[in-house]
């Protein structure tokens, strides 16, 4: 009963935000690719799901590659249960349509100015990386940071909280209805990484436009896209290419002046054509002992995977998919390190322990290096931001361990073994 309510919640979430979306953009039928989906994967006992469903014409090359390698491994290897396809349905439906509209609107197109070079936070992930980027933003004077709701609904174009209209917050509203009910359908996903419609969220949703993103491997076990990822986002076209549409896309998202702070461990697959497209960036490494992080990785994988499909129920599966994780974030930050040593001193390491321990003096480390200095007003907003957030105090405790989910930690520590918690090469 508890799992029927579950579905009920997520499909009118689901339904409610993609309808009331395609009125607001004035194309009513920019819903069409959804609801075909939806009526393909409701009507057939096994039904693989099609590229062209999501699709609008306009998708440059790299993109249609990707989604077309992407829907191939979530019909092969992703073992979808008929809710696993509506959510891969609608995550799909999501990304192409904000693409399609954010590029045809006219306030897309110049490149973010080298004035707003972003700050741009990287590290595995469960490395603190989250922690770091909603304590930075607490200092709205310094940095613009995009939100959940604002790389979840882009178009039109997201205006200043103080001028948004009626229909912009009930935007805002429909996109925390959506976060909610991601969290009722995975009650662990609030420890492991909580969302709602007004947090700073991760640039693997705008780089997930253009389908060179980890997002989807992160919600479904998807191991031949994510092998198609590590081989194009270095260095290839695609990986420029979506470096280019990020720069574009925080330039169309600037209402102000103010540099982006932006994160997500999907950077460190970017790092150098970040550095290259901009020049004035900075980066924040954070740093954790990988078999830790791997085992929290690994377990909130799983997790996330498990919403969508029974296979978790296997132990041998469970085990597949820690295995893939574990390999994957292993070969983009060994990319990242080759990477960093061309990077001279644009990073800031930031071990975790150390965040832990004193939020406030990592604050002032980071921002001492970057030539800033801390107001009194944003050190205020940051202690209280790290006293709410302090660790399991807000969302619970995120409780993993390798053995978990098959993992053999000697392995793990192999996986690794070039890496020194430095960023540096062993």
């Amino acid at each position: 009963m508890a799992w029927c309510r579950a579905v009920a919640v997520v499909a009118v979430a689901l339904t409610a935000a993609t309808l009331f979306n395609a009125n607001v953009y004035g194309d009513k039928f920019r819903h069409r690719p959804f609801v075909l989906a939806l009526v393909q994967s409701s009507a057939m006992p096994s039904p693989d799901l099609w590229p062209e469903l999501f699709l609008y014409g306009d998708e440059p090359a790299y993109v249609r590659d990707g989604l077309r390698v992407l829907v191939d491994s979530l019909n092969s290897e992703a073992q979808l249960t008929l809710f696993g396809k509506l959510l891969a349905c609608n995550v799909l439906h999501d990304v192409l349509q904000q693409r399609h509209c954010v590029s045809h609107s006219p306030l897309f197109g110049r490149a973010l100015p080298d004035a707003q070079a972003p700050l741009i936070v990287v590290g595995l992930p469960r490395t603190g990386t989250t922690f770091l980027h909603g304590l930075l933003s607490q200092d709205e004077a310094t940095w613009r940071t995009p939100r959940f709701h604002e790389y979840m609904s882009a178009c039109p174009r997201p205006n200043p909280p103080h001028e948004r209209g009626p229909i912009e917050r009930l935007t805002v509203w429909i996109q925390d209805l959506k976060a909610t009910a991601m969290r009722f359908v995975n009650p662990r996903m609030a420890a492991f990484h909580h969302i709602d419609a007004h947090m700073p969220e991760e640039d693997v949703m705008p780089l997930g436009h253009v389908m060179v993103s980890s997002l989807f491997s992160t919600v479904f076990h998807v191991p031949s896209y994510a092998a198609w990822v590590l081989a194009n986002a270095p260095a290839s076209a695609p990986g420029k290419a979506s470096v280019d549409y990020l720069s574009r896309y925080l330039a169309y998202l600037a209402y102000d002046e103010r540099p982006f702070l932006i994160k997500t461990p999907h950077h460190l697959l970017l790092l150098e054509l970040l550095a290259e497209r901009f020049p004035r960036a900075r980066f924040v490494w954070m740093h954790r002992d990988p078999l830790v992080a791997m085992a929290s990785v690994a377990s909130g994988t799983v997790s996330l995977a498990g919403v969508g499909s029974n296979a978790l129920r296997h132990p041998g599966f469970v085990k597949q998919v820690a295995n893939h994780t574990v390999a994957f974030w292993a070969e983009a930050l060994h990319v990242a390190v080759r990477a960093r040593s061309r990077l001279a001193a644009r990073v800031v390491d930031v071990r975790f322990e150390a965040l832990r321990k004193d939020p406030l003096a990592v604050a002032e480390h980071i921002y001492k290096a970057l030539g800033l200095s801390l107001s009194p007003q944003a050190r205020a907003k940051m202690d209280a931001y790290a006293h709410d957030n302090a660790q399991y105090k807000k969302h619970g405790k995120h409780v993993y361990s390798l053995a978990d989910v098959g993992l053999d930690s000697a392995a793990v520590r192999e996986a690794f073994a070039f890496y020194d918690l430095n960023g540096t090469v062993r």
